[in-house]
């Protein structure tokens, strides 16, 4: 059911996800009242679309309209909309915080953020791109216009927000979906109980427990680089894999010890398990049940009561296992503080590093809760501050990707005729993030036209995702297969591998050219001294990159990528010059951050273990660090990089109404 009260006779409805009870009420309140049902054509229940198509055959419900929605544009100032998104969730959740938590510490608010902004993000979204529909199609503005929230915990938050806006928002009176959430607690509790009074055992090759590094497993192995530069036999390096994408399989266990490494199955049931948790704790579990739901509101309680749960699972299990330092990389996943509140009380530390070139800011779920956090260089480091980062210390250790074999050379690619060649990068896309199906469509588009109209031009695709899965999901994709088929069969055009490191695709080209402010870009550049540029698709207009009006790194339309494309090619080493980005993005201008945080964890682990004090010992590492690296205050020195007054109140959450 909806909100009847906010439907007027002269209402558009804007629905989040339809369900069939959905299209019941309005389809009984378009008997009453002229309005129009306006849904998102992506999120529909499969039920719901049966339904849709028996009325349409039944020639009823004609006020029902699928609308294609897109979070790729810009809004009125010319700024991305992913940047109004952030500022929406920042304002939301800040305009929360002063009126019931003002009291709670820095540490509790950060991760509260993480954990709100996971659950509206998708919320914020759909709004922002109704909202952008109804001014770029310059639609009827105004209280006429309601917005049809899915069932959430958090959609009064939201209300609250948007109490004053020229839209109203919705919802439904039940639904069922969302009532799993209320019995969170008494799921975990059962777990516990579960796990306390059955055996079952835990998949692991650890023979026995010795100190050890914890490190979350993920495929490819891109967050766990530095393992191999780790030479000790005093304590161990176990792979705990936990995400829900990644199951305990054969073949991972197998890749794992095949490289001489411990690994251990820490699924939820398993964390339960291994914890072992002691009766006392148990039956605190139950006291702190009780007072779940009587908190106001009840999502806080039960919040509350899942941070306290996980805290004291890790903490039992890091404590058992011996676990003097912690590696975990999902950033925006706000149970890294439970984890970081674990292995501190169990007398250990958190360390994090980043993988990528942020484009345009910190999003609110990001979350950097790590006691040591390493960042390539100052352009990292200073987002970070601007954040507000938790972190204790943050540490430059320079880029730690590796240029690679270059492979083949470029004259076994491409036919003698060539003399100048592109490397191609471009990412993942989705309607409902800023960077579209159509967008990636048009800049494949535009590439395929300027090497067939340059025959002296080679091409090479360095795609994120495997080339045919990407056509198939993007406009034109069988027209943009055909053309580049075409010039592969003239070898003029060559597509590699996904899992080809962006760094050496880049070896091969005289210019690598990247679809919206693209991190293989900008890592390509840095690392192999190249020329890159960039068509900023999005409009992230707040990027570093344009505080200085001369930059030729990152271009605002096709056209004006074309041109410069064409303009190095005949000389200009202006364009997609990094040099004045280098030092300021890769702290040592080099590729040894592999060795500096291998380094760095051996000098943390044997303190450790030598003096059984976490904190003295992390003290004396970064000590250790920042003298042998010679890190000194230049790093620190704030520049504001980041420089820019409307970034500025992007980044401070200001509730802009």
């Amino acid at each position: 059911m909806a909100d009847i009260l906010n439907i007027n006779n002269k209402s558009v409805c804007w629905v989040e996800k339809l369900t069939v009870p959905d299209i019941l009420f309005f389809l009984i309140h378009s008997c009453f009242a002229d309005i129009k049902v306006n849904y998102d054509q992506n999120q529909v229940r499969p039920s719901a679309r049966k339904f849709l198509r028996l009325l349409e055959k039944l020639r009823i419900g004609d006020c029902f309209c699928a609308v294609k929605l897109s979070l790729h544009g810009v809004d009125r100032e010319g700024f991305a909309l992913f940047y109004k998104v952030n500022n929406d969730i920042e304002g939301c959740i800040e305009d929360f915080f002063a009126r019931h938590i003002s009291r709670e510490s820095k540490r509790f608010k950060d991760m509260l953020k993480s954990y709100l902004a996971g659950y509206i993000i998708g919320k914020f979204t759909f709004i922002a791109m109704v909202d952008h529909e109804i001014y770029s199609k310059k639609l009827p503005e105004g209280q006429g216009n309601l917005i049809h929230l899915s069932r959430s915990p958090f959609n009064h938050l939201i209300r609250n927000y948007y109490s004053d806006r020229e839209f109203t928002v919705s919802m439904p009176f039940l639904s069922l979906s969302g009532l799993t959430f209320y019995l969170r607690p008494f799921f975990y509790l059962a777990g516990v109980l579960l796990c306390k009074i059955f055996s079952f055992k835990v998949r692991n090759n650890i023979t026995d427990i010795k100190p050890a590094v914890w490190v979350e497993y993920s495929p490819g192995y891109l967050h766990s680089f530095w393992v191999d530069h780790i030479k000790s036999g005093d304590f161990d390096i176990v792979y705990y894999i936990d995400r829900p994408d990644t199951p305990t399989t054969k073949e991972i266990t197998d890749e794992i010890e095949g490289r001489g490494l411990k690994w251990v199955d820490a699924h939820p049931l398993s964390v339960l398990k291994m914890g072992r948790l002691r009766w006392s704790v148990i039956m605190e579990m139950f006291k702190k049940l009780f007072h779940v739901y009587l908190s106001k509101p009840v999502w806080l309680g039960i919040f509350r009561y899942e941070h306290y749960y996980l805290s004291v699972a890790y903490e039992a299990i890091f404590s058992r296992h011996k676990v003097k330092v912690l590696l975990q990389h999902q950033e925006a996943l706000w149970k890294q503080e439970s984890q970081a509140l674990a292995i501190e009380r169990s007398g250990g530390i958190m360390v994090g590093y980043h993988w990528s070139v942020y484009a345009f800011c910190l999003v609110p779920a990001h979350f950097f809760p790590q006691h040591v956090y390493f960042v390539w260089g100052k352009y990292m480091g200073e987002l970070l501050s601007k954040k507000g980062s938790a972190c204790r210390y943050v540490l430059p250790s320079g880029i730690w990707i590796v240029p690679g074999d270059k492979g083949h050379q470029a004259g076994d690619l491409f036919s003698d005729n060539v003399n100048f060649i592109i490397t191609v990068f471009d990412d993942s896309v989705s309607y409902n993030v800023f960077q579209s199906p159509g967008s990636l469509a048009d800049f494949y588009l535009r590439i395929l036209s300027i090497a067939e109209n340059n025959p002296r031009f080679g091409c090479i695709i360095k795609s994120k995702n495997p080339l045919d899965r990407v056509l198939m999901s993007i406009p034109s994709g069988k027209e943009i297969k055909k053309r580049a088929e075409a010039l592969r069969i003239q070898k003029r055009l060559t597509i590699l591998d996904s899992s080809v490191s962006p760094v050496v695709a880049a070896t091969h080209s005289d210019l690598s050219v990247g679809y919206s402010v693209n991190s293989a870009c900008t890592i390509s550049a840095i690392i192999c001294g190249s020329a890159a540029i960039c068509w900023d698709c999005a409009g992230f207009r707040k990027h570093p990159f344009y505080k200085h009006s001369d930059q030729k790194l990152v271009f605002s339309t096709l056209d004006e990528l074309e041109e410069a494309i064409l303009k190095f090619s005949r000389g200009d080493k202006t364009i997609g010059d990094y040099s004045r980005w280098k030092k300021c993005i890769n702290h040592f201008e080099d590729v040894a951050g592999i060795n500096r945080i291998a380094g760095f964890l051996t000098d943390y682990m044997k303190e450790n273990m030598s003096t059984g004090k976490p904190e003295h010992s992390l003290d004396f590492a970064v000590k250790k660090y920042l003298n042998e690296n010679k890190v000194g205050d230049d790093f620190y020195e704030h520049e504001d990089i980041w420089n820019s007054e409307i970034f500025t109140e992007c980044q401070a959450g200001m509730n802009v109404k």
